[in-house]
């Protein structure tokens, strides 16, 4: 994976991350807590990813700063190891981890505080453990992935816009009135300026594995919200202009509305229910 950098991923992401790691490992770590695979396969499903490792410790703190702040340059360990450190516990289910793909004017999802949301926004990707009221960022560094964690706001669980059992349904809803309406606007030009960032992306979708445990439909629900968001993503990244400034604007809606749906299944898909 190409380098990104700190809390930030470039446009279009769909090129360098198609499912974002955030989505990967929280598949795996749950997996892992529920006895349904080793910390070995675990290792060997985030390869595309680099090194893992958490930064901060589990040091009590009534703000907003990251976990264990005054050492955080210093403090880091192994993925499941420094998991165990924040509270993690093998085997209960409250232990869940649970990803969060915001944007800007999208937090859905957030538990906040402000500072940690803001973060989880640059990023556009976060995982948050509520019951431990802890929040991870990943900051890429050369080939590795060190998670900060963030205290987050005690006792909020936030609301989402699509349920995990809801997610197939709500992509496939989404692409069909997508289509219809791109298809109403004549958008078929310029579609070969577009095909290579397309197959680019495809390759990288490829990088991709999910544990056994997880549910088929779930996996195809990220695999096609995946590719649908980066499509989105592509086509307003290369978009010729249209006749009129009203067509603009009226595709850059529908593409826009089409990707954050397809953004919040892809997050429901890998969440646990």
């Amino acid at each position: 994976m190409t380098e990104q950098p700190s809390f930030a991923t470039s446009v279009p992401q769909a090129l360098r991350e198609p499912i974002p790691r955030a989505v990967v490992l929280t598949t795996w770590v749950n997996a892992w807590i529920a006895s349904e695979c080793s910390a070995d396969e675990i290792t060997t499903a985030l390869t595309a990813f680099g090194a893992q490792r958490i930064c901060g410790s589990a040091s009590p703190a009534d703000s907003d700063l990251p976990v264990g702040t005054e050492r955080v340059e210093h403090h880091e360990s192994g993925l499941l190891v420094g998991l165990v450190e924040l509270g993690l516990t093998r085997n209960a289910h409250d232990s869940q981890l649970r990803v969060v793909l915001p944007a800007a004017g999208d937090p859905t999802g957030l538990p906040g505080p402000p500072r940690f949301n803001q973060r989880a926004i640059e990023a556009g990707q976060a995982i948050v453990v509520d019951h431990l009221s802890v929040g991870l960022i990943p900051q890429v560094t050369g080939t590795a992935t060190h998670w900060v964690a963030f205290h987050t706001t005690p006792g909020v669980v936030p609301g989402v816009a699509v349920r995990p059992e809801e997610a197939a349904r709500q992509v496939r809803l989404a692409l069909i009135e997508a289509t219809a309406q791109l298809a109403d606007l004549d958008m078929a030009t310029g579609r070969d300026d577009v095909s290579e960032a397309v197959r680019l992306m495809q390759a990288q979708l490829k990088q991709a594995h999910f544990p056994s445990s997880l549910p088929g439909s779930d996996q195809h629900t990220i695999f096609s919200a995946a590719q649908i968001l980066g499509i989105c993503e592509i086509a307003l990244t290369f978009a010729r202009p249209t006749p009129t400034a009203g067509l603009d604007q009226q595709r850059t809606r529908v593409l826009t509305d089409l990707a954050t749906t397809a953004r919040r299944c892809l997050a429901a898909a890998a969440n646990p229910r």
